[in-house]
């Protein structure tokens, strides 16, 4: 979504990314779905002898639920205009509003 910003082809940007061996826009696409449709376990299976610890998300899953609404309506947006910045500003008032810390 970034590239928009500088007015590239996402075929060009395909192509380049293709050719040093990256994810291709097509698999990009197919791991936004997953993540968006909600299969975490698929989305997060790093082959790595699975789960070690619980994660932040396991203990505040009222602010993974709230994340997850945040990225998907600001990518849905017609300038998608996401910043990471803006998510983890909106989680940490979460948890700040959460754990009741000052």
């Amino acid at each position: 979504m970034s590239l928009r910003f500088f007015n590239i082809k996402w075929e060009d940007i395909d192509e380049f990314l293709k050719n040093i061996g990256f994810m291709t826009a097509q698999t990009s696409h197919k791991w936004a779905t997953v993540f968006v449709k909600g299969d975490y376990e698929e989305f997060s299976n790093d082959l790595r002898g699975g789960k070690q610890t619980d994660s932040f998300y396991d203990m505040f899953s009222d602010i993974e639920a709230d994340a997850k609404a945040f990225v998907f309506q600001a990518c849905s947006r017609k300038a998608a205009d996401f910043k990471t910045i803006d998510l983890a500003q909106s989680i940490d008032e979460k948890y700040y509003e959460l754990t009741r810390i000052e």
